[in-house]
């Protein structure tokens, strides 16, 4: 799925580079045009693809990677764009 353009498509349940995305997950997400890599989907990557509005100060808490990894203000890879 690396590169993969989404439309549509079900991801409930899928495993995708171990991220395990549920329906709660997606539920009421536009990812339509949403370019999404495996490395990057975190739950700040899910927060983004739907849409969300918070401050600078809470996106520095939730781009820190569940595994530990650094966010991209850690020096970690930058996070997929949604496009127009």
């Amino acid at each position: 799925m690396t590169g993969a353009y989404l439309s549509d498509a079900d991801l409930t349940g899928a495993d995708l580079g171990g991220a395990i995305l549920t329906a709660a997950d997606l539920r009421g997400a536009d990812l339509i045009g949403a370019v999404l890599y495996w490395a990057d989907l975190t739950g700040a990557d899910l927060l983004r693809a739907k849409g969300a509005d918070l401050t600078e100060e809470q996106w520095a808490v939730v781009e820190r990677r569940p595994d530990g990894t650094p966010g991209t203000r850690e020096g970690g890879r930058p996070r997929p764009r949604r496009t127009p």
